[in-house]
């Protein structure tokens, strides 16, 4: 039981860096964008992603960017997580 209150990461934000910070993806900037778009959604996942860059534009139309890039491999970031996840368990 005590590993898995170890493994267990209450802000979004490291939680986030943990799970996708060693994410390839051709450009560092990428993988900020993603530390930071999978924190926010984290910390409000019921909420679209408008709604989590909170009224900013300029992250709201990163966010949106990113997700439409098609130089970004899903699968790269599939596999980070993965990664992420083996470690903990």
């Amino acid at each position: 039981m005590s590993n898995t209150r170890a493994a267990f990461v209450a802000d979004p934000r490291r939680r986030a860096e943990q799970q996708f910070g060693e994410c390839m993806l051709g450009d560092v900037r990428r993988t900020q964008r993603l530390v930071d778009y999978a924190a926010r959604q984290a910390a409000q996942p019921e909420v679209s992603t408008n709604a989590v860059c909170a009224g900013d534009d300029v992250v709201a139309e990163g966010a949106y960017r990113w997700l439409r890039n098609s130089a970004i491999d899903p699968k790269a970031v599939d596999e980070v997580s993965f990664q992420a996840t083996a470690r903990i368990c």
